[in-house]
């Protein structure tokens, strides 16, 4: 930070110390061009402010704007609210201490002047919003048929939704969207697409709530891009990460984001999609959300122009079935997928469908990796009823049950060229349930079978490296240490050249976490063969991406294609690198606690920078869902450092507490963060 910039902080908090800081009262309508200074904040709008239409309000860098109850801003015109990095532009409540929904928030008219970019995709006039903070309001920015350019700003703790978009198409670029919405609210508790298609790109949109859509919410004539977002601990009774709800001729793109840890208390954990016509969801990691049908997705009524491609879609939880994709009358793709790790308490581990559509299409689920999934009657793929399925070039081996489970009357599945991890004819007979254990069944037709696995990526693994850096250039030859990453190249003979594919290794320690993680590697371009991707070495596992270890120990990487392929590191025998760890923590951090669902015990860890100069007291407590304190871990006074707590699943007496959903929530002072956990009895 420059020294003046210091010297302006330092200036504002002593007169804010002392209460003699002036504020300026606005309000009503604005008719001529108007600049709201540094020098005249805090500006206090004491009734809504507008903006007429062919009138430019700016607002300068540092300049905190205050709204009475139920005031708002509103844009006719323009509006040019451009903070930076170190001076965000502050809107927020005049109530002490403030709570959400206390103010209007920024709406942005039909008339308002859209946002205009130059050949390099540079800003260059009309209405931008950029490094600022929305807080406390009922809605965080309103865009009515407009095009603003919203970019990296912190829309926090709106009662309604963070953003919401109505039949406009902004730019939401490199916001953090948190803590806005209700489970009341009907749509979209962080962004709220209405018949608009924003951009979203590389937000992290986290601890919101709606009854549709927790985190992103987009129906009617709407084609959101949904791009690089981080989409995390969102609920919703339907879509806690995403919900879209679609006429026939809108469309979205939901590429490269992570859409991990939210809740649905009906369907779609990470994503929800209903009577859309063109989606293309691939490239995301999905990956440890919660419903109670479709932990990772739900697809109601979706068509043949859908596809669910390219995802990792691992560690979901479905209360009743379809622990990773629930399909009701859909005839979409399903294809390239790693569907991992997966589980419903009762069918469909991987893979749940029902219906049929109203086209009569296949549900066509194509070259996945649909492999150690868990249900109790079938871990793989189950079909309810009179499902239209075509199955070809798919891993199929599960922890439980059959692979492939047929109910009711039916037509024939189509089930040729898969890998069933058997050669055996009986065995793979077994593991199918269709009309040779039930003659009102259809049957499954499996014959001709592969007899090597087949994800389509690769078909034969050639060599398995680790590599020093990003760049993959040499291999790597010394040790790792805690916080290092480790980049992995698996080389292969490509199977598909229309797409860059994806395939899995195992990683593995030799004492702290023997079962490890499955990492994700993603081939370099769509015929090179060369598969690229890495995981960090840290104190605690995270699936997909981070292994638990310690000094001296050894890690192994193994292809899931090929277990002869491997590599090995040391973690840190020497301790030299080690010493690029700092000694206390940058950032105040809660992780996702390990292991994630769990039986008896689990770990969570925590860090805590240097904060204040005394010792802050620091709570980390347990809730069940209905919000209700079930334990406290910790409760005292700490110094900075790295942290970390097992919990033995037992609340305040001592007892077991049941299966399903719980918080845990560390706070020190103002500052709160949360993580869910699973517990399966």
């Amino acid at each position: 930070m420059k020294l003046n910039q210091i010297g302006t902080i330092v200036s504002l908090i002593v007169a804010l110390s002392q209460g003699t800081l002036a504020q300026t009262e606005v309000g009503g309508e604005i008719p001529s061009d108007t600049t709201w200074s540094l020098t005249g904040s805090p500006y206090l709008a004491v009734e809504s402010v507008r903006v007429l239409e062919g009138v430019t309000l700016s607002i300068e860098p540092g300049v905190i704007v205050k709204f009475d109850s139920s005031c708002s801003l509103r844009v006719g015109g323009t509006l040019i609210a451009k903070g930076t990095a170190s001076d965000s532009i502050v809107f927020t409540s005049n109530t002490t201490p403030p709570q959400p929904g206390e103010w209007g928030g920024i709406w942005l008219d039909s008339t308002s002047v859209d946002a205009t970019f130059d050949s390099l995709d540079n800003y260059l006039a009309g209405t931008i919003i950029e490094h600022c903070r929305v807080e406390y309001g009922k809605e965080g920015i309103r865009c009515d048929r407009s095009s603003p350019f919203i970019h990296l700003n912190l829309i926090t703790a709106n009662s309604i939704s963070g953003i919401s978009c109505y039949g406009s198409s902004p730019r939401i670029v490199g916001n953090r969207i948190e803590g806005n919405g209700s489970p009341l609210k009907d749509y979209g508790g962080g962004i709220l697409c209405a018949s608009s298609s924003p951009l979203i790109l590389e937000n992290l949109i986290c601890g919101n709530s709606a009854q549709n859509g927790g985190g992103i919410s987009s129906y009617g004539k709407s084609s959101p891009h949904i791009l690089n977002n981080l989409i995390e601990e969102n609920w919703a009774l339907r879509g806690g990460g995403v919900c879209c709800l679609f006429y026939p001729v809108a469309s979205v793109l939901l590429s490269s984001n992570e859409i991990r840890g939210n809740t649905a208390a009906d369907f779609g954990g990470g994503i929800y999609t209903s009577g859309s016509m063109a989606w293309d969801i691939n490239g995301n990691k999905i990956i440890g959300n919660t419903a109670t049908n479709g932990g990772g997705i739900y697809c109601a009524s979706s068509s043949r122009l859908m596809n669910i491609s390219h995802n990792t879609i691992g560690y979901n939880l479905a209360s009743q079935n379809g622990g990773g994709i629930y399909c009701s009358s859909s005839a979409l793709t399903i294809s390239d997928n790693s569907i991992i790790h997966n589980s419903a308490s009762s069918s469909g581990g991987g893979i749940y469908t029902s219906g049929i559509s109203v086209y009569h299409f296949p549900l066509s689920i194509i070259q996945n990796n649909i492999t150690a999934n868990y249900a109790a009657i079938c871990g793989g793929i189950y079909s309810a009823d009179s499902t239209y399925l075509v199955m070809h070039y798919n891993n199929l081996v599960n922890t439980t049950g059959f692979e492939v489970h047929l109910n009711g009357a039916g037509e024939n599945v189509e089930a040729d060229s898969n890998w069933w991890g058997t050669t055996n004819l009986d065995s793979i007979e077994g593991r199918i349930y269709d009309s040779q254990d039930d003659t009102n069944l259809a049957d499954v037709h499996f014959l001709p079978f592969l007899t090597l696995p087949a994800i389509g990526n690769p078909l034969s693994v050639h060599s398995l490296r680790l590599k020093s850096d990003s760049t993959y250039s040499q291999d790597l030859t010394t040790n790792l240490w805690i916080g290092a990453k480790m980049w992995i190249q698996l080389e292969g003979q490509d199977s598909d050249s229309l797409a860059r594919d994806q395939t899995t290794v195992s990683l593995r320690g030799n004492f702290t976490d023997t079962v490890g993680i499955q990492v994700v590697l993603t081939e370099t371009d769509s015929v090179s063969g060369v598969f690229r991707g890495c995981a960090k070495v840290d104190s605690m596992s995270i699936e997909g991406v981070s292994i638990a270890a310690v000094l001296g120990e050894s890690l192994t990487v193994i292809s899931n294609l090929d277990s002869t392929k491997s590599a090995k590191v040391l973690v840190g025998e020497e301790g030299v690198a080690e010493a690029n760890r700092p000694l206390t923590p940058k950032e105040f951090a809660l992780f996702q606690n390990y292991p994630n669902p769990f039986n008896a015990t689990t770990q969570i860890r925590y860090h805590l920078p240097a904060i204040s100069a005394q010792q802050p007291v620091v709570s980390l407590k347990i809730y069940n869902i209905a919000g209700q304190e079930v334990g406290t871990l910790v409760e005292e006074k700490q110094s900075p450092g790295f942290y970390s707590v097992l919990w033995e699943g037992r609340d305040k007496r001592a007892q077991e507490v049941a299966s399903g959903v719980y918080f845990c929530r560390l706070s020190v002072g103002n500052l709160h963060l949360v993580r869910k956990m699973v517990i399966l009895r």
